[in-house]
């Protein structure tokens, strides 16, 4: 007898779990608040410029003691004439690059680049 009473008592709650799944899944997922980027009096006021580059020699790197590459140089340049603080974020990742931008967690992206354009000939 008292095994039919868990029995009953497992069904009861397995019902109650599928029954509360479904419901969740049928649940709409809430929409992502929209999110406008920073622009340059936002960025001045605040006084910090957040830019995403990569670990690589023609970015961002360190070299013994001292911090080098062009992307991290360029920031400095942009810092001194224009007064902001840099925040430099590293990312390897193209794709989380461009994801941080979207989400507002930077305001610029130092990432290189290569460009390939394809020319064609006429046989």
């Amino acid at each position: 007898m008292k095994s039919r009473k868990l029995i009953g008592v497992y069904t009861g709650l397995l019902i109650i779990a599928v029954a509360t799944m479904i419901r969740l899944w049928r649940l709409k997922p809430m929409p992502k608040a929209e999110v406008f980027p920073r622009d340059y009096p936002e960025i001045k006021e605040e006084g910090i410029l957040r830019l995403v580059t990569e670990y690589n020699q023609s970015g961002y790197y360190v070299a013994g003691d001292t911090i080098e590459g062009f992307q991290y140089e360029l920031s400095q340049a942009i810092a001194q004439l224009s007064g902001l603080e840099i925040q430099i974020f590293l990312e390897m990742s193209l794709a989380e690059s461009f994801d941080m931008l979207e989400e507002n967690n930077c305001d610029a992206c130092g990432c290189c680049l290569i460009i390939i354009v394809k020319t064609f000939t006429r046989p």
